[in-house]
Parts: C-alpha cells; structure tokens; sequence
C-alpha cells in the first residue's frame, strides 16, 4: 500500500500513460529471441524487441565470425498506419 498522500500521484500518472499510441515490448530481458507484438486499442503500433543472440555471419576474408543480431517486429494499426510507410 503507497503511503497516505501518494495515490493520487499514481492515479495521475496512470492516467497519462493510459492513451499512448506507441508500445515498445521488450521480451529480450527475459531471454525470448523473437516475439509478434499485439496492438492494444488505441495504440498505434507496438514494437517487441527480443534478446541478442550470437549467430554466424560472413567476414570480409571469407570466413565467418560471430556477429551480436537483435530482432525487432513492429506491428501497425492499418486504420492508422499504411503498411508500407511501417515497413520503412
């Protein structure tokens, strides 16, 4: 329970976070490499990052090395975002 005094700053603040248009899920910290983001009314989009993960890419002398990748999937709102500006 917040102390006496403080509920109103949390009401507030619920308030104002409660119609964003833009939600940003990281599922990486909790070790999830890829995720597909569900859009919420009335958010426009929302964004899940997943966890850097080490995979094998191609090095300029021919071989390969290890290279950090991070993938992010963006779901859009097509009421509200075109397809195609989103995939930019």
């Amino acid at each position: 329970m917040p102390p006496s005094g403080t509920r109103g700053v949390f009401r507030e603040r619920r308030r104002r976070y409660a119609a964003g248009t833009f939600t940003v899920q990281n599922l990486g910290a909790f070790g999830v490499a890829s995720a597909a983001p569900i859009v919420h009314t009335p958010q426009a989009c929302a964004l899940a990052l997943g966890a850097v993960v080490e995979t094998l890419a191609p090095a300029p002398d021919g071989g390969f090395v290890a290279s950090p990748k991070l993938a992010a999937t963006l779901a859009a709102d097509h009421r509200v975002v075109d397809g195609a500006v989103g995939a930019q």
